[in-house]
């Protein structure tokens, strides 16, 4: 194969290829069920979709007002055409690549980076999304095609665009400045503000607020809900964004830039402007994200996806690397091979790594059994107010009914935002973090009665380590349910894991019958077992419980205490007939001590009902590490004045 070649023949071989990888995009598109990045693509869809009703939506600074602009279009017509936006943006951003390289350097050879493009593990996984990395990534090539083809001005503008498509384009604004400085093109780097004051402007109208960009910035205190990493999280795991045969490419791409900086060659400027525009906003962005995730800060959930942006610049570098191991290769046969094996391993590499296409999770199966158990209920003309965006997907379209979704903090009181006889679809990934709103909080209200509970079939655990549920709530004010009760006839009896922390011994000669356990351990789990047995005639007439215990909590977890409970269950034949709980109380605490001990008194009186079983256990909610040492079980007699005291 000849690397330099007529241009008019490769105009020719570019389009060709570009139609395959458009059928290929299609047929992922039209097969796969599921986008990655889950509820996020249906926030961003739902943002679009209304947009029409509600033009505000296009300025929302989380749905990212050009990938909202964009994708209307797309998602009025769906959930499934809204996926349509990034497989064109992609097929458009491989054609971007191919034009870039053909700027700079016309070789038949570049035809095969729309190859690289496309395959790039991360970004064959995200073209099938609702989600805003691939816009990003079509106008930053964009910017830098026409800069190179000296679209100064147009550079400029597009390029301002880009902060409004993904909020840490910011960090590659001052780049294009540069470049722009050194080529003496004052006037695109007054351009380059144009965006932000548009944008601006047209907010101000719609808010009333002149700064509205700052005081409606989405991302602050995300850090409490998402925690922080590894400052080399990224880099750790770019094999998994990029694949292993475009990393290898890219570090060799990357020596050779490099090495031609610092050489005496005829283009030396041309060089050091690629370096300038598309391997420095690759490391700016990179690095953003690798120190926003290292503080914890900026909304980071050290989302390998989010590299995803820049994907098109590392198979740009990567090429370069590649093209670099074909100029050492002197025979055309040898040289035909090379080609044929590389391209052969960039393009089984996602498959490898990725299930493509991707079908519904656990998660997701668990709302759509929701979502269908709704739709075919009593409750199916109600309206419904969710915290888990998927629901927008799974509730559309039902007759009668208007969805609304509880999206903003502090909806610890839902009374503010619902009505008489609504229902709220509470989930432990959303209710808790975005919502604000705690399954204790939920339980606990005596204005939203339970009426269903649902589970992923298979164990599934989120970010934050708690395991996936739905808690189906209906509002009636002052209705005053026993949702606790209802909760656990749902569950029939929880699954306890881990041992009996108490031992089965009754002292039948003692009035205070005493159960201890000296070893520490450490627990984790929703539902923690302390006793559980059969009620003799002797024991029932023991109703005082006495339930002593210290635990090991860090400073900042203390206050947490009085989400967790003590509960007593009595039961007839497997069958709850009363159940007592008590939350957590400290006492007897040191106020800087690691140590707390608690003192937690459940008074039961077995003999008011008709019961054959006692159970006490720890109710865990927010599944908290505790630790348990010094363990106390104590039954007294109902005449006996003792005071119950820790041993």
């Amino acid at each position: 194969m000849k690397l330099n070649h007529n241009f008019t023949d490769t105009k020719y071989f570019a389009g060709f290829v570009f139609l395959l990888l458009a059928l290929f995009a299609i047929t992922i598109w039209y097969f796969n069920e599921m986008p990655r990045g889950g509820a996020d693509n249906f926030a961003h869809y739902w943002l679009s979709k209304n947009s029409f009703e509600k033009p505000s939506n296009l300025l929302n600074l989380w749905g990212k007002p050009v990938f909202t602009l964009i994708n209307a279009p797309f998602a009025y017509f769906g959930f499934k055409a809204a996926q349509l936006t990034n497989v064109f943006l992609v097929l458009l951003t491989c054609l971007l690549s191919f034009l870039i390289l053909n700027t700079l350097s016309k070789n038949k050879n570049n035809v095969l980076v729309m190859l690289f493009v496309m395959f790039s593990p991360m970004y064959l996984v995200l073209m099938t999304t609702v989600l805003t990395e691939i816009v990003f990534s079509f106008i930053l090539l964009c910017s830098i095609l026409s800069f190179f083809r000296k679209n100064y001005v147009a550079s400029s503008l597009i390029i301002s665009l880009l902060p409004f498509a993904r909020t840490e384009g910011i960090v590659i604004i001052p780049i294009f400045i540069l470049a722009f400085a050194l080529k003496k093109k004052y006037l695109s780097i007054l351009m380059l503000p144009a965006a932000t004051l548009i944008i601006c402007i047209i907010g101000a109208f719609v808010y009333g607020d002149i700064l509205w960009l700052i005081h409606r910035f989405p991302y602050r205190g995300a850090e409490n809900i998402y925690g922080s990493g590894s400052l080399l999280h990224f880099t750790e795991n770019f094999y998994l964004i990029a694949g292993i045969p475009l990393t290898l490419f890219f570090v060799l791409g990357l020596i050779t830039k490099i090495k031609e900086l610092f050489q005496p060659i005829s283009n030396e400027k041309q060089v050091s402007y690629e370096f300038l525009l598309i391997i420095l906003p690759l490391f700016a962005y990179f690095g953003a994200h690798s120190i926003a995730w290292f503080l914890g800060a900026g909304g980071s959930l050290g989302l390998l996806r989010v590299m995803g942006a820049v994907l098109p610049l590392v198979a740009i570098v990567s090429f370069w690397g590649f093209n670099q191991v074909l100029k050492t290769i002197k025979k055309r046969n040898l040289n035909l091979i090379v080609i044929f094996v590389v391209l052969l391993w960039i393009i089984i590499e996602p498959f490898r790594l990725y299930t493509i296409p991707m079908k519904w999770g656990e998660l997701e199966k668990t709302i759509m059994r929701s979502a269908d158990w709704l739709n075919g209920s009593n409750y199916k003309t109600n309206d419904v107010h969710f915290f888990h965006p998927q629901y927008y997907e799974f509730l559309e379209g039902q007759e009668g009914r208007s969805n609304n979704q509880i999206w903003c903090k502090n909806n610890s009181i839902p009374e503010k935002m619902i009505n008489e006889g609504d229902l709220l679809i509470w989930d432990s990934q959303f209710g808790p973090n975005e919502g604000g709103l705690s399954k204790q909080a939920a339980i606990s209200n005596n204005n939203l009665e339970l009426i269903n509970i649902f589970k992923p079939e298979t164990d599934l655990k989120l970010y934050n380590n708690k395991r996936f549920e739905i808690l189906v709530f209906r509002y009636q004010k002052n209705i005053h349910t026993d949702n606790f009760r209802k909760l656990m006839d749902i569950l029939g009896n929880p699954e306890f894991t881990g041992e009996l922390i108490f031992e089965k011994k009754i002292f039948p000669q003692s009035k205070a019958n005493l159960l201890v356990s000296d070893t520490m351990k450490k627990f984790q789990n929703e539902f923690i077992l302390g006793y559980d047995k059969e009620l003799t005639d002797l024991t029932k007439n023991f109703i005082n419980l006495g339930f002593v215990f210290n635990t090991v909590l860090s400073c900042n977890e203390c206050a947490d205490l009085n989400k967790i409970f003590l509960v007593s269950e009595l039961l007839n034949d497997n069958k709850l007939v009363r159940y007592t709980s008590v939350k957590m109380e400290n006492s007897l605490q040191p106020e800087n001590s690691e140590f707390r001990w608690l003192n937690l008194h459940l008074n039961v009186n077995t003999r008011e009902v008709d019961c054959n079983r006692l159970k006490v256990y720890i109710w865990n909610p927010g599944q908290k590490s505790i630790i348990l040492k010094k363990m106390d079980l104590k039954i007294y007699d109902r005449n006996s004045k003792n005071n119950l005291k820790s041993s």
